[in-house]
């Protein structure tokens, strides 16, 4: 969020906990985005020659927490003297926990306030190689 909004006296920007982590893991299939992570309505976009009042960065809004198991498989066999083949299998975010990127910054935005995609998808690396 950068220094192009005026915040809203009176109102404060952050949303209770519980409420701001349901609107978090709250999917809508309408903007394809998230819920507001925080209150939108304590900021406004900035008149033109008028300077914003509001800070660079909002202190108590972050991205989502990154939550990732990753795996390793690795089998090794011996052919014949001096050859061995090596498989291996490597799983990024194994159990695919869903970490949504952070909020949408731009106060113009009809998604403003929310997270628009997952930033870490499963992901799976398969390898072979012949020692000799």
């Amino acid at each position: 969020m950068g220094s192009d909004y005026r915040q809203v006296y009176g109102e404060q920007p952050r949303l209770d906990y519980d409420l701001a982590r349901q609107n978090a893991r709250n999917w809508s299939p309408v903007c394809r985005c998230s819920l507001p992570w925080f209150n939108t309505k304590a900021f406004t976009t900035t008149p033109e020659f008028v300077l914003p009042n509001g800070p660079r960065y909002v202190p108590n809004v972050r991205t989502d927490t990154i939550k990732s198991m990753d795996f390793s498989a690795t089998k090794s066999v011996a052919l014949r003297e001096g050859m061995r083949f090596v498989l291996s299998a490597n799983f990024f975010n194994f159990l695919n926990q869903v970490c949504f990127g952070g909020p949408d910054g731009t106060v113009t935005s009809t998604t403003f306030g929310s997270a628009g995609a997952a930033a870490r998808p499963r992901r799976i690396e398969v390898g072979a190689k012949l020692n000799f």
